[in-house]
């Protein structure tokens, strides 16, 4: 039987980012008199490299406030998501009818591996996921997506995210990409294979591309 792995991007893809990136977000840029940051413009930084987050609040700070800043991100972020977290509308179901056909799945992510585990672990998503890919300081997601694939050797594979970054990564690896249009870079998805609206699309949306 012919392996076949869907490979998921985390924020806005599989996690609803939003309901705890930005209230914390918004606390800690306070605590570090950083500014405003409204909620689209931290959205819009959702999917890209996470130790660049602190340059892109804290461009004139210096690199051990950056790391400070980001620490404290860090925890306030896990407080807030022990009060607000969740996935998007038909992502679970389609996460269960994946594994029920036989198919493998797995996250690329340009976060690092505890916080793409306790999101994982919070969501409920920790059956259904077979495979863990972190960020790889001084790789791109290119870059970590290939060394996904060559650790695992599927014989089919397909990406599944809502950013220019996992559009690109797929391409590089030559592998289809399904476009999520309910996430954070809806107009970065024209290109995509295929398009879901909702997550309860994503299944249909594999099937018609991997078989």
């Amino acid at each position: 039987m012919s392996s076949k792995l869907v490979i998921f991007d985390l924020d806005g893809t599989l996690n609803k980012t939003e309901l705890f990136t930005v209230p914390a977000t918004q606390q800690v840029l306070k605590e570090f008199n950083a500014g405003e940051f409204s909620r689209e413009e931290i959205l819009s930084m959702m999917g890209g490299v996470v130790y660049e987050f602190a340059q892109k609040y804290l461009p004139d700070r210096s690199k051990e406030e950056q790391d400070r800043f980001m620490k404290r991100l860090g925890e306030v972020e896990r407080d807030y998501m022990k009060i607000n977290c969740g996935t998007f509308d038909g992502v679970m179901e389609s996460l269960i009818k994946l594994k029920e056909n036989g198919y493998k799945t797995a996250v690329c992510s340009n976060a690092f591996l505890p916080y793409i585990s306790r999101v994982i672990t919070a969501l409920g998503m920790e059956p259904y996921m077979d495979y863990k890919r972190p960020l790889i300081e001084g790789k791109t997601k290119i870059d970590t997506l290939g060394i996904l694939l060559e650790e695992v050797k599927p014989d089919k594979a397909v990406m599944v995210g809502d950013r220019l970054y996992d559009l690109q990564a797929a391409r590089a690896n030559n592998i289809p990409f399904i476009g999520c249009l309910y996430g954070y870079g809806k107009a970065e998805m024209r290109d995509s294979d295929l398009c879901v609206k909702t997550g309860f699309e994503i299944f249909d949306a594999v099937k018609q591309l991997l078989g």
